[in-house]
């Protein structure tokens, strides 16, 4: 563990080693994401990677006020909680920036509201979506 920057070491019975935190966050992670989309009637997948910061804020700030949530994580750890809900990820684009839109009374009612701001934040693209266990495709979505 030298050679780490921080050397986080413990000690086990008569053992000291480095704990790798990599794998329990990464788990600890997918059980939150699932935990927070497993009870949502809908989901949108969309691209934010375009959008600066401020302009990101100004999604999510607009999104909230519609009642919105926007998770963004890692691409492998959505798919993976992604499949805990039951959403089969094999149709779905999950490359570069990935961020998920939940929340709405609906899936109709969440495809309007992200086809709408996708619209007036021109950066932010639909990837696509999920609803009753099967994904959908970004026109499927719009």
């Amino acid at each position: 563990c030298d050679n780490e920057p921080h050397n986080y070491s413990c000690r086990i019975d008569n053992f000291t080693g480095c704990i790798d935190m990599s794998r329990t966050i990464k788990n600890l992670s997918i059980v939150s994401i699932t935990r927070t989309l497993e009870s949502k009637p809908g989901l949108i997948l969309i691209d934010t990677s375009k959008l600066t910061g401020n302009a990101t804020n100004r999604l999510r700030s607009e999104l909230r006020s519609l009642g919105i949530g926007v998770l963004h994580a890692k691409n492998s750890l959505l798919t993976r909680s992604l499949n805990a809900v039951g959403y089969s990820t094999t149709g779905v684009q999950l490359t570069g920036a990935s961020s998920v839109l939940y929340g709405a009374s609906d899936i109709v009612a969440l495809a309007k509201a992200a086809t709408a701001i996708s619209q007036k934040h021109e950066s932010m693209t639909i990837k696509g979506g999920a609803c009753d266990g099967r994904c959908l495709s970004s026109q499927e979505v719009e």
